[in-house]
């Protein structure tokens, strides 16, 4: 089976019963018409088809704890599912060494990418290496959620 093959035919025959209810007298109408009908947007645009890309792997949350990097506390608070250490990218690894240097960043990457985790953990790291009997705000963080995973 060839899926844009599938596609293809599916779209021209949603056209083919679109064009069967038009008949559009003026010239310039119906021009317009099969051009939307016909043109590169057509009626329906084209599949798209994306990669998900591997994700370059760098230390895991103990290896950073070891070298100092992280807090003692975070190999027990990042951990995997299974309670195993946590791998991280190389762009989770890049953010946090450049949180460390006090330095901004931004990480873009693809949906799955553990994005999230570039911040957190530098977060949890300075909350973590902060005076504990000082009882203030030390990170305000607003998350942003896709609507279909919020409940009212």
């Amino acid at each position: 089976m060839d899926i844009f093959e599938m596609h293809r035919s599916v779209v021209d025959d949603y056209r083919r019963y679109v064009e069967s209810f038009l008949n559009i007298h003026d010239e310039r109408i119906r021009d317009l018409v099969d051009d939307r009908l016909m043109g590169s947007s057509g009626i329906c645009p084209d599949a798209l088809v994306q990669l998900n890309p591997s994700f370059e792997y760098g230390p895991t949350v103990p290896e950073l704890v070891a070298d100092g990097v992280l807090h003692p506390l975070c190999s027990r608070i990042f951990r995997a599912r299974d309670g195993g250490p946590v791998r991280l990218y190389k762009h989770q690894h890049e953010a946090i060494a450049k949180a460390r240097e006090g330095k901004p960043y931004v990480v873009t990457s693809g949906t799955g990418s553990g994005k999230s985790m570039g911040y957190l953990i530098p977060i949890m790291d300075h909350i973590l290496r902060g005076e504990p009997s000082e009882r203030r705000v030390t990170a305000i963080l607003v998350y942003p959620m896709n609507a279909r995973n919020s409940t009212p």
